[in-house]
């Protein structure tokens, strides 16, 4: 369970495991694609929605780049949507960067075309209504026949954990992760303390070639509707007592 946030400071790991909480004067920018460029402020409490919303909007008549999320905790008032080109968000480690879901919807609805890609890495993403269910994570879809045309979805050393005061015993954050028409989508060290299915494949074209490595769930891991052709699990688990995979 994590503190509540305090303005001005984000909460972080040091190297002994221990949280701390860290001012965010002390972030430098990257110049690529960061919110503290266009003033945003990674304290736990400042929605900074519109600001990324910007950044991303600002990439589309390039086809697409790069979100870097720097060290703090980023409150989403509301959804980020991203249509028509390739996109990678990326945090600066997963217990540095928190993506703080403050919305029933969920924090990125992604529509990508054929040949698009999105990669989600390095961060955690927090989320949930006490005693409520909150939306979908990512919610990732491409045309129908995409999946044929090479490796569109990346998410790597990410996790997807409760908000304080949530009761993971009630409810759950929906979908983590959703996919549609997502050919070769690879997870590595994917984790979820939430009970509903941290992979939600809803075609059968999305499930081949869909790979996934030392990931983890407190639910189910995977369930792919309408098929379940030439995915690769290696070193994945979920909590006892449920079952990993539900194809």
């Amino acid at each position: 369970v994590f503190p509540a946030p305090v303005p001005g400071y984000f909460l972080a790991w040091d190297n002994n495991g221990k949280l701390v909480s860290v001012p965010v004067n002390t972030i430098s920018s990257t110049g690529e694609g960061n919110p503290i460029d266009d003033g945003g402020v990674g304290d736990g409490t400042t929605d900074v929605t519109t600001v990324l919303q910007q950044i991303i909007t600002e990439l589309a008549p390039s086809g697409g780049g790069k979100v870097y999320l720097p060290p703090g905790s980023w409150r989403l008032g509301s959804l980020l949507t991203s249509n028509g080109m390739s996109l990678s968000i990326q945090g600066s480690g997963k217990f540095t960067t928190t993506i703080l879901v403050d919305n029933d919807a969920g924090w990125l609805d992604y529509q990508g075309r054929v040949a698009d890609g999105l990669s989600v890495t390095d961060l955690t993403v927090m989320a949930g209504q006490v005693d409520e269910s909150s939306g979908t994570g990512i919610d990732a879809a491409w045309p129908a026949g995409a999946a044929a045309s090479g490796e569109h979805f990346l998410c790597r050393n990410v996790r997807f954990v409760p908000k304080t005061g949530y009761d993971k015993t009630r409810a759950w954050f929906a979908t983590p992760i959703k996919l549609a028409n997502a050919g070769g989508a690879t997870l590595v060290d994917v984790e979820s303390e939430f009970n509903g299915p941290t992979v939600d494949v809803v075609n059968t074209a999305t499930a081949k070639g869909l790979r996934l490595v030392a990931c983890s769930s407190r639910g189910v891991l995977l369930r792919a509707r309408g098929g379940q052709d030439a995915v690769q699990v290696l070193g994945c688990s979920a909590e006892s007592g449920t079952n990993a995979l539900d194809l």
